[in-house]
């Protein structure tokens, strides 16, 4: 993937923002709509998203964090923006600064606020209140660019894929949703006590007495079927059935 026309349309665009001689974001939003810079991303390539916007990240970054004068990096940390707010990637690629990449930009809004530029901070503020930037250790600005971009892409979906394996890896619990409840929790044994119980019940039922009431008199009956007089109860006490 050629990356090298898309940093010449970068180049050119910051190069007329210099020869103007302003300082003011809007003067740059009036270039870059001039120069419908915005057409820039309908020649991305079709695969390799996050290799080309971080590509076109990294040259922006490069030319904020150059030995430049600040005149001539302002327009970098315009671009930067511009270039994310515009991409049509949903959701938005991060722009990665690297922990030297972070102390330049801190250094660089601290000349530029001691110069008066009160709009850079303002702006780098709101980039950070709108997470636009990924921090890390690796420092992707040099010849080598692209490869290290997908070195650290690969070694980010090996951290994921790592995670994944050990977060729905077979635990306890995965184990219990796929055995048999049946077996888990003896059902065949509290079905066998279940039939003891009512055979006990039954029994226990068989030998009991019975009771019966009418509005005229009372009858006991035994399990053996005889009736006995429940006068004759009262005066001999429990019969012997």
């Amino acid at each position: 993937m050629d990356l090298a026309p898309f940093k010449l349309d970068i180049d050119e665009l910051l190069d007329d923002y210099a020869k103007e001689n302003c300082t003011s974001f809007t003067d740059f939003k009036r270039v870059w709509m001039a120069k419908k810079f915005s057409y820039i991303f309908e020649g991305r390539p079709k695969t390799n998203s996050g290799v080309f916007m971080q590509s076109l990240f990294l040259h922006c970054i490069g030319h904020m964090t150059s030995q430049s004068s600040l005149l001539q990096r302002l327009p970098g940390l315009y671009c930067l923006y511009c270039l994310y707010e515009c991409q049509p990637y949903k959701p938005h690629y991060k722009i990665y600064l690297s922990l030297e990449e972070s102390k330049k930009l801190k250094d660089f809004v601290i000349e530029a606020k001691q110069n008066g530029l009160a709009l850079v901070p303002a702006l780098v503020k709101r980039m950070l209140d709108k997470g636009m930037f990924l921090f890390g250790f690796i420092n992707l600005l040099g010849d080598n660019e692209a490869k290290e971009v997908d070195e650290m892409n690969a070694s980010q979906n090996k951290r994921v894929k790592f995670a994944c394996d050990k977060l729905f890896a077979n635990t306890q619990i995965g184990s219990y949703t796929h055995t048999d409840l049946g077996v888990e929790f003896e059902l065949d044994s509290i079905k066998k006590l279940s039939m003891d119980y009512a055979k006990a019940k039954e029994s226990a039922f068989a030998g009991a007495y019975l009771f019966s009431s009418s509005s005229y008199t009372t009858w006991i009956f035994c399990s053996i079927g005889t009736v006995i007089d429940p006068i004759a109860i009262l005066g001999r006490g429990k019969p012997n059935c």
